[in-house]
């Protein structure tokens, strides 16, 4: 017989269907289903929310910049890289607390 191919993959029904020597070993969990995921996004967006509300309030200190930034994540790697770096720099800069030395 074949051997059976790696353990521990992970298919997709539709854009990474198993092969055809393992579908009888492949599960599917109880709770995968369209209902269950919308509602496990619905309870992420809501926790989104209430979490962003409390970090986007900005540094009452020295500059006034949000904690969280806003980065859209769906262009090319290296600009998103380069936004995130910007952002990770302006709020490093911005919380950094200066002290006068006499």
């Amino acid at each position: 017989p074949p051997p059976h191919p790696p353990a521990g993959k992970i298919y997709h029904l539709e854009t990474n269907p198993p092969p055809a020597a393992v579908m009888h070993r492949v599960n599917q969990r109880a709770d995968d289903t369209p209902e269950t995921v919308k509602q496990r996004l619905a309870i992420y967006k809501s926790n989104l929310t209430s979490v962003l509300g409390a970090f986007d309030k900005g540094d009452a200190g020295i500059k006034s910049i949000p904690v969280v930034a806003t980065i859209d994540g769906s262009r090319k790697p290296d600009l998103v890289y380069t936004d995130v770096r910007a952002a990770i720099a302006e709020r490093s800069y911005a919380t950094t607390k200066f002290v006068a030395v006499s």
